[in-house]
């Protein structure tokens, strides 16, 4: 029983570890996307934001020098400088998106130009040079920095786009999948479930069915042994125990018979009628004699009236009708002569005391009756001499 239990539990544990296998994968995928996201592609976002920004201010730091704010501008430029190389070596170590690495190089080349000639652009004093740089070198140098800064920003914006993209893909169709696995988990559960309880309750609805109709008597019932486990074995004691039984009923049958066969054997040599009432008063047995008695046209198959009062009495729970005199006897008339009949009521009890029928004896005490008569009347003539 453990084991078939087992085996028919073992198909969901498999399905629910394959859901929670499934389950982590897909998190593991989403994880991993978002990590992506988050890690590579918005490190090199925010390092391109930082090297526009500080390009812009050692624009502007350039810018300053040319209307008379001559520390301004340096200050600016020595303090944004350090910021554009920190965050363009960082570009530079985290290249993950096709084209990218290009883009770096690119802009690492334009920045070192664009320092060598800002190194030459403070160590002119000349106003008028410094402008002729500026707006014809530095300026066209400053724009194709930013704008390939704006480049790497927008090429790590592309790929996020699509990883976040690919991230709803992957959910929604995920979603799907574990609608899907849920359905077939509830299903594949209804189908197991249902197979495990045809396979318990069979076998015991089969017992019960079959132990029911033992309890009625048929004997002949077989429980089919369709395993060697606990219900298997319980099916083998079944059979065996109705074998016994059968065994049993048919000696105790065997025995009932030869008892009723020598009760009747015994009651047949008895002269007088004897007659078993059912507790209902219905006749079930009767001796030849009685049977004889029942057949003569006066009697006319029932009891006498007054036999059948005390047998009523006795059936009802009243005590056995037992008369010592013959004054109790009935005088009938048979074959054109008179007979006394003394009738005897006695209950029929079990163990327990429970009353399950009478016995009504008819004693014929004709002869009794009439030696009586001549008792009495040669004790009359006796005395009155």
């Amino acid at each position: 029983m453990k084991r078939r239990i087992f085996i028919g539990l073992a198909p969901l544990f498999v399905l629910l570890i394959a859901m929670g296998i499934f389950a982590i994968s897909l998190f593991a995928k989403l994880g991993s996307s978002v990590e992506v996201i988050l890690r590579e592609n918005f490190r090199s976002v925010v390092a391109g934001q930082e090297m526009k920004e500080s390009a812009e201010r050692m624009d502007s730091a350039l810018f300053f020098s040319l209307v008379g704010e001559e520390e301004r501008g340096r200050t600016m430029y020595a303090q944004n400088l350090p910021i554009f190389r920190e965050n363009l070596n960082i570009e530079l170590k985290n290249i993950t998106v096709p084209g990218e690495q290009e883009l770096a190089d690119s802009l690492q080349a334009l920045h070192q130009k664009y320092a060598a000639r800002a190194e030459d652009f403070w160590a002119t004093s000349d106003i008028a040079k410094r402008r002729t740089m500026y707006f014809g070198e530095m300026l066209p140098a400053f724009t194709k920095v930013k704008d390939t800064a704006q480049g790497v920003i927008r090429i790590n914006q592309d790929n996020m786009v699509s990883a976040d993209h690919a991230a709803r893909k992957l959910s929604e169709r995920s979603t799907h999948y574990m609608i899907v696995a849920v359905l077939a988990g509830i299903a594949g559960a209804i189908f197991f479930a249902n197979r495990l309880q045809r396979s318990i309750l069979e076998p015991i609805q089969t017992l019960t069915a079959v132990s029911r109709d033992l309890g009625e008597g048929k004997l002949d019932q077989v429980v089919p042994v369709g395993s060697t486990d606990e219900l298997g074995e319980l099916a083998d004691a079944f059979n065996k125990m109705a074998s016994k039984l059968r065994v049993y009923r048919r000696a105790t049958s065997d025995q009932i018979l030869q008892a009723r066969q020598m009760t009747e054997i015994t009651f047949s040599a008895f002269p007088d009628a004897i007659i078993a009432l059912s507790p209902d008063g219905r006749i079930n047995f009767m001796n030849p004699a009685a049977d004889r008695l029942f057949r003569k046209p006066e009697v006319q198959g029932v009891l006498p009236a007054a036999a059948k009062a005390e047998a009523d009495n006795v059936l009802k729970g009243g005590p056995d009708y037992l008369p010592s005199s013959f004054e109790k006897a009935l005088c009938m008339r048979l074959n054109d002569k008179e007979t006394f009949l003394l009738p005897r009521v006695i209950g029929m009890r079990d163990d327990t005391g429970s009353l399950f029928g009478a016995a009504v004896v008819l004693q014929d005490v004709t002869r009794f009756r009439l030696l009586d008569d001549v008792k009495s009347n040669l004790v009359s003539t006796v005395s009155h001499e």
